[in-house]
Parts: structure tokens; C-alpha cells; sequence
């Protein structure tokens, strides 16, 4: 389970979802940084009403199409799928 700060930090713990690779399309957990400015990269923005979880930097979406252990969450234009709808409880 992820929370989302107000800053758009989605973590879990220690780790927060970043966005990397050149295209900025594959999700992965990295270590959160403690006491520095949020990365870019780093920044997510949740919509309550569609569900939608954007990745502020790319303005692509969290998309998990075809998800298994060998193809993780990646980031897609956004658009009305249900891969796409992500609820989240956790506002810290």
C-alpha cells in the first residue's frame, strides 16, 4: 500500500516511486530523500474523481497493462482505461 503527500510524493515506507529511463516511462521504488527537495522526477499528481495517477514531470500516466513480474507498471498517455484507475487511501 502507497500513501501520496501534498508535496505528490507516492511512498511506501522508505521507498517512493520515481520515473525513470530517458522516455520516463518505467516506474520503479527508490530510496525517499530525507531532508532535500522532492526530485522532479519523483512528483505525482492523483486525481480522486478519475482515479488517474499522473507523473507531474511527463504528464504520462501510471499504467499497469499487461503487468507481471516480468513487465512492471510503466507510464502511458493518458486515457480512459481501467489500467489506468488507481485508488488510493493514504493522504499524508
Amino acid at each position: 500500500m502507497f500513501s501520496i503527500t501534498h508535496q505528490g510524493e507516492l511512498r511506501r515506507e522508505e521507498g517512493c516511486l520515481g520515473a525513470s529511463g530517458s522516455d520516463r516511462a518505467h516506474v520503479r521504488l527508490e530510496p525517499c530523500p530525507v531532508g532535500k527537495d522532492l526530485p522532479s522526477h519523483m512528483v505525482w499528481q492523483f486525481d480522486k474523481d478519475t482515479g488517474e495517477l499522473k507523473h507531474k514531470q511527463s504528464g504520462l500516466c501510471m499504467d499497469a497493462e499487461h503487468l507481471s513480474a516480468a513487465k512492471p507498471i510503466v507510464l502511458k498517455t493518458c486515457a480512459d482505461k481501467d489500467t489506468q484507475i488507481w485508488e488510493i487511501e493514504h493522504y499524508l
